[in-house]
């Protein structure tokens, strides 16, 4: 009995890992996803490169003063609504980014993304630290740590495949099934 108990608990603590970590993939790819859609967002939007400029200083500006509140909303509410509530949260301002109909809404999208960012990195770490036993968790943490920073390495290469096919929309229109996937998940 002790073993299936274990063995239920193991494959609960990696569907809770995993889902954790499509989370925070999707999340930091969104950060990069922009960078090469850039000129097609100013030549559709008639905005100058230092306005287009704002959807990834503005990302990381925001996910930066977000960050320190990670702790304030960990200790206020249950981790998995925090982290239910984030996705959601993300899936709205993709959503809002999505359909767009002028670069304030796109940029507003994308800020509201960023404050996702700014809370789910710690928050992540954090349940990992909680869900995994210490003899695993520096694995656990090192793995997180790979599949977290794969998303913003991988992103202007994505970006460019993509652009080089689609309209700057499918950069946001991608992260919507994965986003889903993570809201099911959760």
């Amino acid at each position: 009995m002790g073993v299936k108990m274990a063995e239920k608990r193991n494959k609960k603590i990696i569907l809770m890992m995993a889902t954790l970590l499509l989370g925070s993939f999707i999340t930091t790819l969104a950060e990069t996803l922009m960078n090469n859609g850039l000129p097609m967002i100013m030549e559709e939007t008639h905005i100058s490169q230092m306005n287009a400029q704002w959807l990834n200083t503005g990302y990381m500006l925001v996910a930066g003063m977000v960050m320190p509140l990670a702790t304030f909303f960990m200790h206020r509410f249950p981790l998995r609504h925090l982290f239910t509530a984030t996705m959601s949260i993300f899936l709205l301002g993709s959503l809002v980014a999505t359909f767009a109909p002028n670069f304030l809404f796109l940029l507003i999208g994308r800020l509201v993304q960023a404050m996702v960012v700014g809370i789910n990195m710690p928050l992540v770490t954090n349940v990992l630290t909680i869900i995994i036993p210490a003899k695993n968790r520096g694995l656990a943490i090192g793995i997180a740590g790979i599949i977290i920073n794969l998303g913003p390495a991988i992103g202007p290469t994505l970006s460019g495949v993509i652009l080089e096919f689609y309209s700057w929309r499918m950069l946001f229109i991608i992260l919507l099934p994965f986003t889903v996937l993570t809201l099911i998940c959760t």
